[in-house]
């Protein structure tokens, strides 16, 4: 186990699954070297001209190079801002949303964020920005107050964008963007609260996004929930019922065959869960316990044999993540 001061936000593992990144709301990022247990990196995210990042999270470039949270990439090795740096020209009204959601295209070239109220793709190489998708400024009806999360396509052709629907009266939403026409292709409607998180399974058959409310009041919209669709027809697949709070992350093994939610009470000392869910059934196999406040975020390893959580209260647990069975039958770890 890691231990931090801040709550942590969110766990990365490196492509090799020697290192482990983690945001806090502290806006500072950490690497640790997962088999030694040794911090080998501490970066300070906030720049001089933001008061952003609140609630950033932070991503690996595939081959281990780099680290992001928003428009803002560091070499992992040494810390430094990496050159050219990536446009954000016209993003200097930025919002408390920076951050919330940063991912790398798995070949590496383009790097997706939240920043400016907007979602931002960017390629990697040159820093050119390429796209500017529409945040709360252009009225979009579907973003409520906000985008804040994101999922992009192996292929680098279609993005997903979950909105914040805290403080305007609109139920939760995904867009499906096609980023090769710039045009929304799919809205996935029909839930009451935010989309803290989004995934794309490793075999891109399944989008996962993790819904819940940053109010502690659940008794209007009700707890928070697991949505799973067909990534290629948009056809809802699951709906994942079992927190009794907020659901705040998603993750995938990388073989695709589960799905791991973290949620909690937001800002408050009651204990958070995480359940593991069994793809070919919809059956949650395995709840763990143990935590001392919400869980914001989990992560597998890429061999899938390690599952990292972070949460309220600073600590980052590694558990193990080989399947309990073959065979789903409910089980509970503390």
């Amino acid at each position: 186990m890691f231990q931090q001061e801040d709550s942590i936000n969110n766990v990365a593992f490196s492509s090799d699954g020697v290192r482990l990144g983690a945001a806090t709301h502290g806006r500072e990022l950490f690497v640790w070297n997962v088999l030694s247990g040794k911090k080998l990196l501490r970066v300070g995210i906030n720049a001089a001209n933001s008061t952003s990042v609140q609630c950033g999270r932070v991503a690996w470039s595939p081959d281990g190079r780099y680290l992001s949270t928003g428009f803002r990439v560091w070499d992992a090795s040494s810390g430094l801002p990496v050159a050219p740096p990536l446009d954000h020209a016209g993003l200097s009204s930025l919002t408390w949303t920076d951050g919330s959601a940063t991912e790398f295209g798995r070949d590496g070239k383009m790097l997706a964020a939240v920043a400016g109220g907007s979602v931002c793709v960017w390629d990697r190489s040159s820093g050119r920005r390429k796209h500017t998708l529409p945040g709360p400024h252009t009225e979009h009806p579907a973003y409520g107050s906000g985008p804040c999360a994101i999922a992009l396509s192996a292929n680098n052709q279609w993005l997903a964008v979950g909105n914040l629907a805290e403080f305007e009266d609109k139920p939760g939403a995904v867009l499906m963007w096609d980023l090769t026409r710039g045009q929304v292709s799919q809205t996935l409607e029909g839930f009451r609260n935010s989309v803290f998180w989004l995934c794309l399974s490793p075999n891109e058959k399944y989008l996962a996004a993790a819904v819940g409310s940053l109010n502690r009041d659940l008794s209007a919209s009700g707890p928070g929930e697991v949505l799973v669709w067909d990534a290629t027809t948009a056809r809802q697949v699951y709906h994942l019922r079992g927190h009794p709070n907020s659901v705040f992350s998603v993750a995938f093994s990388p073989d695709s065959r589960r799905l791991v939610s973290a949620g909690g009470e937001r800002l408050s000392k009651s204990a958070g869960e995480v359940k593991i869910w069994d793809m070919d059934t919809g059956l949650e196999v395995a709840t763990l316990k143990g935590f001392t406040g919400a869980v914001y975020g989990v992560a597998f390893s890429p061999c899938g044999t390690r599952l990292a959580t972070c949460g309220e209260g600073g600590a980052v647990k590694i558990w193990d993540g080989t399947p309990l069975a073959e065979t789903p039958s409910r089980k509970e770890i503390d």
